[in-house]
């Protein structure tokens, strides 16, 4: 399991290089800020609220990342270049949704799941550790695109 969550680790780090690389250093250094700040907070508010967000919250969830797929690539198809205020728009639902991922996997985490079968066990520590990974990192590329300006710009 160590092993896998390296590999997947050090292969998104790249894909994050490469990703980050275009985008000017003011712009990264407040989307990381931003995100910290974010993922800070909604952990906070998962863990200390008496609001059982893993209730009924999945298909909602299920919606979000396919409403996501399908409007991007609408816009790859219909806005190629990138510079549409609907951009800003799919940045904006992306990272409303991820931010809705991270109360609900914070709170698989926390144990909050169990009635429904799915919270995270002692032994699911990778998958847990890979779940709240992936909803910082999307987190972060969606905010990217909403706040973050080019090199060429």
């Amino acid at each position: 399991n160590y092993i896998a969550l390296g590999i997947f680790t050090v292969c998104e780090g790249i894909m994050l290089g490469f990703i980050t690389s275009i985008y000017t250093i003011s712009s990264l250094l407040l989307t990381v800020g931003i995100t910290c700040v974010v993922m800070g907070g909604l952990t906070i508010f998962a863990m200390t609220t008496k609001r059982d967000f893993t209730t009924g919250l999945m298909p909602y969830l299920f919606a979000g990342v396919l409403t996501l797929l399908l409007f991007g690539l609408l816009l790859m198809i219909f806005h190629p270049k990138g510079s549409s205020y609907w951009y800003a728009v799919y940045g904006g639902l992306g990272a409303l949704v991820f931010s809705a991922y991270i109360v609900f996997d914070t709170q698989l985490i926390c144990g909050r799941g169990e009635h429904l079968g799915m919270d995270f066990t002692i032994d699911d520590y990778v998958i847990a550790a890979l779940s709240i990974y992936l909803d910082v990192i999307n987190l972060f590329l969606y905010l990217l695109q909403l706040f973050g300006s080019t090199q060429d710009n």
